[in-house]
């Protein structure tokens, strides 16, 4: 599945970047995002800043989990409570 490009709303990637610039990584961040062919999916992710020991910004290192189905469940348990 290639996921690159795909992120849905341009706020998100802001929110992104900025939590990973900060901390150096991001741990659980869910995320919707859209697939080269349309479908939206929920995301889980954990990645990483690698960085130069002179602390240029290398490259993002990190795991994508597809977590589309616990969210459409999550969902469909929230509308049958209500």
């Amino acid at each position: 599945m290639n996921l690159l490009g795909c992120w849905g709303l341009p706020q998100e990637r802001a929110r992104w970047l900025a939590e990973i610039e900060s901390a150096g990584c991001v741990r659980g961040f869910e995320v919707e995002l859209r697939r080269q062919d349309g479908e939206l999916i929920w995301v889980r992710e954990n990645a990483y800043a690698q960085r130069a020991r002179d602390g240029t910004f290398l490259y993002y290192e990190g795991l994508l989990e597809d977590i589309t189905e616990r969210r459409r469940m999550d969902e469909e348990l929230r509308r049958h409570r209500d």
